[in-house]
């Protein structure tokens, strides 16, 4: 009688171990998958997943509008700006060089120091803290604010037409994108 007891014990815990197990990762976005953002803070936030949590140049690339332009900080050596296709280019070749052996090869995270919302379009002061480890040169941490220009299109997506990067104290993330431009 206790034997029966015993065999049947362990089938009764079976529906007890997908307590245990752990949760499905998010699914992540396809290339052709669109990633429309429907206000400013919503692109800050995909730009934020696509580099830090996705990995996704085509959720990146979502967020900007095709007549983007991009200006690193003035004081660089060279500091003239780039439009979508470069930054297609060289957010690629960051996305690329991540450390994926490691559990969180890169963390991007974005302040919202003001917002000033018109009609179709809206201008953000943002402070950023970005974190990339790359396999061959290691971890970069980067810290700076830049002025952002947003653009609501026809459908009520909004996107990005003007990064104006600024240097904090560290690497600014337009010093570090010049590394692969």
């Amino acid at each position: 009688m206790l034997a029966s007891k015993i065999r049947v014990l362990p089938l009764m815990l079976l529906p007890a171990c997908a307590f245990f197990e752990l949760p499905d990762p998010p699914e992540p976005v396809g290339e052709e998958e669109k990633v429309a953002a429907y206000s400013p803070e919503e692109v800050l936030a995909k730009i934020s997943e696509a580099l830090g949590l996705y990995h996704s140049l085509s959720m990146y690339s979502q967020q900007l509008d095709d007549g983007f332009t991009f200006y690193p900080y003035e004081g660089l050596p060279t500091s003239s700006p780039w439009g979508k296709e470069t930054e297609k280019s060289v957010v690629s070749e960051i996305l690329m060089g991540l450390d994926y052996s490691i559990s969180q090869p890169s963390k991007v995270d974005f302040v919202l120091n003001s917002l000033q919302r018109f009609p179709d379009s809206a201008f953000a002061r943002v402070s950023y803290s970005m974190v990339f480890v790359l396999r061959a040169e290691g971890t970069f941490n980067l810290y700076g604010y830049s002025d952002v220009v947003f653009k609501r299109l026809s459908d009520g997506v909004w996107v990005i037409t003007l990064w104006r990067d600024f240097k904090d104290t560290a690497m600014s993330w337009g010093e570090f994108k010049m590394r692969y431009r």
